[in-house]
């Protein structure tokens, strides 16, 4: 499946060694990993660029074994967190930056941290704080979520002329492995399946009946269910 961008004059960057990019992520767990594929989209188009992901700290963890990250900066929290974090980046002398929250305070502090360019979706009223503004039509908006930022690295000059699909990349270390064997190493060798019912908007939840019976029907064919979540879920 791809995408066709509708849009044409792509502004380039230059050449250069080591080229930074500032990726400001998605602030919940889902839609972090579904723009896991943009920083391999980015070594691809430039293969020696620096790429560092600002984060909220819930969501760090989702990039912290990427492959193509270099370094991750939890979102400082407060004004005076805020204005020692600004300074942080404003030394690290960004080349690019790429908004994918749509939010305005992520255009804001883009704008603030002084990337050189800025590459996001014109909404919130923000458009004036980008260097690159892309539609918020009704074909993206109600699109594939990762094709929506894919379509921001493309934008910004990498890729081709459509945005392709492109698996996602989440990681795990050695010791969480090791954790994992040793909490299923007395347990059979049934398939195990993981829901995850819980949600912070209430509009992105399944209702838990349905839940229920999903996982009534697992079992009835042969699987291991687990809930995930976090403390609050339990409640």
């Amino acid at each position: 499946m791809s995408l066709s961008v509708p849009f044409k004059g792509f502004f380039l960057l230059p050449e250069k060694e080591n080229m930074k990019i500032l990726l400001r992520s998605p602030n919940w767990v889902g839609d972090a990993i579904m723009a896991t594929p943009v920083p391999r989209l980015l070594r691809q188009t430039w293969p020696a660029c620096r790429i560092h992901v600002l984060a909220k700290p819930w969501t760090a963890p989702v990039w912290e074994q990427h492959p193509d990250v270099e370094k991750i900066i939890p979102l400082a929290q407060g004004r005076a967190a805020g204005g020692a974090q600004l300074r942080e980046l404003r030394g690290e002398k960004y080349d690019l930056g790429l908004v994918l929250p749509n939010s305005f305070s992520a255009a804001w502090l883009t704008f603030r941290a002084g990337c050189r360019e800025r590459v996001g979706y014109a909404t919130e009223h923000r458009g004036w704080l980008l260097t690159r503004r892309l539609p918020w039509s009704r074909a993206v908006r109600e699109g594939a979520r990762p094709q929506a930022y894919l379509r921001l690295a493309q934008a910004a000059g990498g890729g081709g002329t459509e945005v392709q699909e492109r698996p996602f990349i989440l990681q795990v270390t050695p010791a969480e492995l090791a954790h994992a064997a040793e909490l299923m190493g007395n347990m059979d060798r049934r398939p195990w399946v993981g829901l995850a019912p819980g949600s912070v908007a209430s509009s992105r939840r399944w209702p838990a009946e349905r839940f229920a019976r999903l996982a009534d029907r697992l079992r009835q064919n042969g699987c291991r269910v687990v809930l995930v979540g976090s403390g609050a879920d339990a409640q």
